[in-house]
């Protein structure tokens, strides 16, 4: 019974192993438009929706996003509240390809607290940006600008691994432990570093002295 439940253990360690787990982050510095956002100029918010694609040459705005999607908080339509807002985070689960296709549409907000989905009334769509990018896991942000025949937007991206992945496509699963199923730390590339008097790929055989 006890043979079984290490095995199970096993299969577990492994799982993990095989997964990869990161997040895309994306910020919003600026937004200018010559077209009017909001009819009532007075009241007058917005939010930005990102979707991420499989990398294709001639970028469809339709469904799915396939790589995932996210959108900032419903903000005022003003420089302040928008380069102060938060970034927007899309959590991935697959070894990340480096190349990708963004989307960035900025929304006319229904309501100043409620989020409203794009879908609900694309007249509401102020600006829509689509572009091939090709990106490194890494923490440092890449900036980039993109001039519209009526707008321009200024942000930054950048993807990181989850803790305990490591690799260029955060599929290298590593987490310190000391216990029955290894003896081990991780170095900043994922790699394992066995702990004092144990040897072997997992740091499970340990190392006998000569006396």
């Amino acid at each position: 019974m006890a043979h079984k439940h290490l095995t199970c253990l096993l299969t577990l360690a492994f799982v993990h192993a095989v997964f990869s787990s990161g997040v895309f982050e994306l910020k919003i510095h600026s937004f200018h438009t010559a077209q009017r956002i909001c009819r009532r100029h007075r009241d007058c918010h917005i939010f930005f929706r990102i979707c991420l694609k499989h990398p294709e040459d001639v970028i469809s705005a339709e469904p799915p996003c396939t790589f995932g999607t996210g959108h900032t908080n419903v903000i005022r339509a003003d420089h302040t509240s928008i380069s102060s807002s938060a970034p927007i985070k899309v959590p991935f689960h697959f070894k990340w390809p480096g190349t990708f296709s963004l989307i960035i549409e900025a929304w006319n907000a229904e309501s100043p607290t409620e989020y409203t989905a794009p879908v609900d009334n694309q007249n509401n769509l102020v600006s829509r940006l689509a572009t091939k990018r090709r990106l490194a896991v890494g923490e440092d942000w890449s900036q980039d600008v993109h001039f519209g025949e009526q707008s321009e937007l200024r942000y930054s991206y950048h993807v990181f691994c989850d803790e305990f992945y490591f690799g260029d496509g955060c599929a290298d699963y590593c987490r310190p432990r000391d216990d029955t199923l290894g003896h081990y730390t991780c170095d900043e590339e994922g790699n394992r570093i066995c702990l004092e008097g144990w040897k072997g790929n997992y740091c499970s055989e340990p190392i006998c002295s000569a006396d």
